[in-house]
């Protein structure tokens, strides 16, 4: 299902193998219901290329924002190579954690 979530469109799985893979499962069908199936997924395939040739799909589409929307989103590969750089730098170790062995019966008072 993941790959199905992929925001390029073109990596993600076809309607065919989606197909495939939803009339593999155990379930008891008729001839009927698969037929229906498989025409649903062939007009749902049929709807997403359209989409996507006409960019009203994927990457380009998310880049215009609806006016009313109130968050964005944004790709994160700048932050993380930028993030990675100042992470980079030495941090001098200030303090010093020791180990002590300690007894509770034998407290001086």
């Amino acid at each position: 299902m993941k790959k199905c979530w992929d925001s390029d469109p073109s990596k993600r799985p076809t309607i065919g193998k989606i197909r495939n893979s939803i009339l593999d499962w155990p379930w008891p069908t008729t001839i009927n219901f698969q037929f229906e199936t498989i025409m649903q997924f062939e007009q749902a395939e049929k709807k997403r290329l359209e989409l996507i040739q006409l960019k009203k799909l994927g990457p380009e589409f998310s880049e215009k924002p609806h006016p009313k929307a109130i968050y964005t989103s944004r790709a994160l590969s700048d932050l993380i190579s930028k993030a990675s750089t100042i992470g980079s730098f030495n941090i001098k170790q200030e303090y010093i954690t020791q180990e002590y062995e300690f007894d509770i019966d034998n407290i001086q008072r």
